[in-house]
């Protein structure tokens, strides 16, 4: 169950605005432990994951990868599967991070190699390094007509 198809991931319903724990905190941030995702309405597919800390917050934006049309099959260890109690993966979402690499054209990338692996029946989760990261991108393009199909 450590593969994930593209076929997995654009079945997994969607995560929606969760209240989320993170027990081993997330890679650079190990302080880090909860976090609130909202949804952006207005700028959908795109969420906002607002990360907190005891000496203050920062928010990253973010993606389940179910929304974009992407040949996405991410392979997890199988110690960080059951670290978080996944034996079923309807009980699994994942969130990407979205960089805007340029303020001036608006192009934005996101990171595959290191997702976010959600529990949504426990709402714990913790940041991973996929198995098969070699086949995938910290900094993957998404096109600017795919953003605009998926936002309308």
């Amino acid at each position: 169950m450590n593969i994930f198809t593209q076929d997995d991931i654009s079945k997994m319903a969607p995560l929606g605005s969760q209240v989320l724990h993170f027990p081993e905190g997330i890679i650079g941030y190990a302080d880090i432990r909860d976090a609130e995702v909202k949804i952006l309405d207005e700028k959908k597919p795109f969420s906002l994951m607002r990360l907190e800390d005891p000496t203050g917050f920062m928010n990253l934006l973010v993606i389940e990868p179910r929304d974009f049309n992407l040949a996405y099959h991410p392979v997890f260890f199988e110690n960080d599967l059951v670290s978080l109690g996944i034996t079923d993966p309807a009980d699994v979402a994942l969130l990407n991070v979205v960089s805007i690499e340029s303020p001036e054209t608006q192009e934005l990338t996101v990171n595959l190699v290191g997702p976010f692996l959600i529990n949504r029946k426990l709402k714990i989760g913790k940041q991973v390094v996929i198995q098969n990261y070699s086949n995938y991108s910290v900094k993957h393009h998404i096109p600017k007509a795919a953003e605009e199909t998926k936002a309308s």
